[in-house]
């Protein structure tokens, strides 16, 4: 058995550990994804899978501890037993009784408060429902998972059980060729003294006078005492709509996330009347001689957009996709980095670049696949967000699903469904004319048109046609002689008075 590992934290890592610290109690960086699962498990074959995948991977045996004021990462050895999936048979409890365990269970699950002290800094847990029906809940904190290492997780997991399945001993994995002692010090070459010191000018200019707040017309905003409340809305965009988008994005040697970006940005500008917007979004660029390693290697970046009303939205793309061009010299330093350069330059208080950001992600968690088993992947209701909002979109199967998440100290349900039938407008009439001006385009989907001019337009009434106007008021003057009638400011009068 091998010894204790004991390693400084990444960049990224730093600036969760920084965040924890602050609010032990937040779990708004949990990552907890839900699958039902249709089918014979083999529970004990899903636990060989698991405790494998956990000896393969060193970030699943790591946790934190803070040692005269520094925090380090501990890696614990490879583990000869590992026992830490929780299996919960409901099989002989009503369907009452069952629904209600299992919403229980979840929630106790999704919403499990991490300490980074100890270990694990995961949670899995496997419910029986019936003798061919499972819930599969897994929660991991973001501090020692991005969503590319989730990837990676689940394609593995799923190797595993199938081979398993088939008592073959023949398992060929790719091999680690890098550790996280390698990746720090490649994070500390990135960050040698010049390149340091070019990225900090980059940046420092790049979000020079800028605002970094995009303030959207909410009532619900009263104070600026935030706590990281939140929840997740999900929404999908249809097969043929993703097929135009990949066309339009390739028309203009562009991405999705790029289109993604712009028309977000654009909806943002019509909702705020701020033509100078900051949102954030993942770097997620791994060096190849990492794409094996797992763990958390993300660095959040701002995205600065000017959306001058004179601009189309082939202007706002080829100005996403000129900052990206630009950014990937730079787009190794430290978020943290850039906000002490911001303090120390212009001597602001912010402890933010933004409040409103954009990531791909996968919500679909494509990669789960174990033979003769249905999978399909559950929403999960969510208690906490990063931000104050919060787009992910996951373009991996036929459609584009999206989820909103959103903090609800600052934004109700109305006001959120509202933003996402303003996006869905917005984007169909991106599709119909992208040379159109941003201010110019229709926020309105044919639907909800179509409810705004003609169905809450039909307010035609039949009235008598063999009597006068005099005669009908004195009618309803009998009927209801104390009720108002009219009113003018803080006065009233009822039909009788008149």
């Amino acid at each position: 058995m091998t010894s204790l590992k004991i390693y400084p934290l990444t960049n990224s890592q730093k600036r969760l550990w920084f965040e924890f610290k602050l609010n032990p109690k937040s779990i708004k960086y949990n990552l907890p994804f839900l699958f039902d699962l249709d089918g014979a498990l083999d529970i004990e074959l899903f636990q060989m899978a698991w405790r494998m995948i956990v000896q393969r991977h060193d970030a699943l045996r790591t946790y934190f501890i803070d040692i005269d004021g520094v925090p380090y990462q501990h890696i614990l050895p490879n583990l000869e037993k590992e026992e830490n999936i929780k299996f919960i048979d409901l099989r002989n409890l009503s369907d009452h009784e069952k629904k209600k365990n299992i919403d229980s269970i979840i929630n106790n699950v999704i919403k499990f408060n991490f300490d980074l002290a100890i270990w694990p800094l995961y949670k899995v847990c496997i419910i029986k429902k019936n003798d061919d029906n499972f819930i599969l809940s897994i929660n991991i904190h973001h501090i020692i998972i991005d969503g590319y290492s989730v990837g990676m997780l689940l394609k593995e997991l799923s190797y595993l059980y199938n081979i398993y399945q088939t008592h073959s001993k023949n398992i060929q994995f790719s091999n680690i060729n890098a550790s996280i002692k390698d990746y720090l010090e490649f994070e500390k070459d990135q960050l040698s003294l010049g390149k340091k010191e070019e990225a900090k000018v980059f940046w420092t200019n790049a979000i020079k006078n800028a605002s970094f707040n995009v303030n959207l017309a909410t009532k619900k905003r009263i104070s600026n005492e935030i706590s990281d409340k939140g929840r997740r809305f999900y929404f999908s965009f249809s097969k043929n709509f993703k097929k135009s988008l990949s066309a339009l994005a390739r028309q203009y040697e562009s991405t999705l996330f790029v289109l993604l970006a712009s028309a977000f940005n654009i909806l943002l500008y019509r909702y705020s009347g701020q033509d100078d917007i900051i949102i954030g979004y993942p770097s997620g660029r791994r060096p190849k001689n990492f794409k094996n390693l797992f763990g958390f290697f993300v660095n959040n970046l701002p995205l600065r957009t000017n959306l001058s009303e004179r601009f189309s939205f082939i202007d706002i793309i080829r100005q996403i996709n000129s900052h990206r061009s630009c950014v990937r010299a730079y787009d190794y330093y430290p978020l943290n980095d850039m906000i002490s350069a911001i303090r120390e330059k212009t001597y602001a208080e912010t402890s933010k670049l933004f409040n409103i950001s954009i990531a791909p992600t996968n919500l679909a968690y494509a990669g789960l696949c174990l033979e003769n088993i249905k999978i399909k992947t559950l929403p999960v209701d969510i208690h906490s967000v990063q931000d104050e909002l919060r787009i992910l979109y996951d373009d991996q199967s036929a459609r584009i699903e999206f989820a909103l998440e959103y903090n609800t100290d600052i934004f109700d349900d109305n006001f959120i469904i509202n933003f996402i039938n303003s996006f869905q407008g917005l984007m169909e009439s991106i599709i119909k004319n992208p040379h159109n001006n941003i201010s110019s385009f229709s926020l309105l989907t044919p639907q909800h048109k179509h409810k705004l001019l003609i169905d809450w337009n039909e307010t035609a009434s039949e009235y008598p046609q063999d009597k006068q106007l005099h005669q009908l008021i004195e009618e309803q003057v009998i009927k209801s002689s104390n009720k108002v009638a009219v009113v003018f400011e803080d006065q009233g009068l009822t039909y009788q008075e008149l």
